[in-house]
């Protein structure tokens, strides 16, 4: 029993907790960042407000998407590639408050121009539309997936000759990576608008749910495919680029092979078009069939590729 105890706390094993307990402050410490990022960002809103008296869940499908974003994002930099604990801790902090910011701008450019056709204040705060909440959620998502594909594997260092060079890097190819990826998102959204048979706006307005799960589950599908193709370890640009466009062509190929899936296969005899939006009440069970087949099928090809 006294040598089980010494092996359990040997030096190795006190040193292995406490680089445990740097990572989770670090962490904790990047989390209650972004929450205060997320205050500034809504401060015209009563948080506490729309989620205990209004119990507006809506708004609480936004704000827990922001934080399963962040709580991506947090485990890409604690996962990325190791340089000893002190640099490890510096990068997750720096990769962690970049990410953060990037995060929220890219709440910004959704509501500029993927849900630009109303005014998403009056959507989740007024009229409490949760197809709307959902979309904002899935976007942080996306953007998190996004995010920690640009941080993880191995990165290439563009100034080897300085100190800080490989987060400098770093730091550029993510804005690279992510400032592309939220063209890819922008590009997918109006991909499905024309491969369906309804306004996927004209349908979130009239609080169809529905439609608002099946847009949500578009923007993850894609960034989940686009943010494992940015992951792998750098192998030369030429390499990476063509897999980065393979993956790409994969995932726009997903959106109408996934349709037909539930349409011939999950729901046969059925128009998934008439089930989400032609009909008196939208079908929120099948949006979640169609919803799954998105998300399902980007995640059974990151597993083959």
């Amino acid at each position: 029993m006294e040598n089980l105890f010494t092996n359990l706390f040997d030096l190795e094993t006190g040193i292995w907790i406490l680089h445990t307990i740097a990572y989770f402050i670090a962490s904790i410490s990047i989390f209650i960042i972004a929450k205060l990022c997320f205050d500034f960002r809504h401060k015209k809103i009563n948080i506490i407000h729309e989620l205990t008296i209004k119990d507006n869940y809506a708004f609480a499908s936004t704000l827990v998407g922001y934080f399963i974003g962040i709580l991506i994002v947090i485990g890409a930099c604690i996962d990325g590639e190791s340089f000893g604990f002190q640099m490890d801790i510096v990068n997750v902090i720096i990769f962690g408050l970049a990410s953060v910011v990037l995060l929220n701008i890219a709440s910004w450019i959704n509501d500029r121009f993927i849900l630009n056709k109303f005014n998403l204040y009056k959507e989740i705060i007024k009229d409490q539309n949760a197809g709307t909440g959902y979309i904002e959620a899935a976007n942080y998502i996306a953007s998190g997936l996004i995010i920690a594909g640009a941080v993880s594997g191995e990165m290439y260092n563009l100034f080897p000759e300085m100190t800080f060079g490989y987060q400098l890097s770093g730091l550029i190819s993510l804005t690279l990576f992510w400032l592309f990826g939220q063209f890819l998102l922008l590009a997918a959204v109006r991909f499905y608008n024309r491969m369906v048979a309804f306004d996927l706006h004209a349908e979130l307005e009239r609080d169809n749910v529905a439609s608002g799960i099946v847009y949500a589950a578009v923007l993850i599908a894609i960034a989940n495919i686009f943010g494992f193709a940015i992951s792998y370890d750098y192998l030369g640009w030429g390499e990476m680029i063509s897999n980065i466009l393979l993956d790409i062509l994969l995932a726009f190929l997903l959106l109408p092979v996934a349709r037909w899936l539930v349409d011939a296969v999950l729901l046969p005899g059925v128009k998934l078009s008439d089930e989400i939006a032609n009909q008196a009440v939208p079908n929120q069970g099948a949006a979640l069939i169609e919803a799954f087949a998105y998300v399902g099928s980007s995640i059974l090809i990151c597993w083959c590729l």
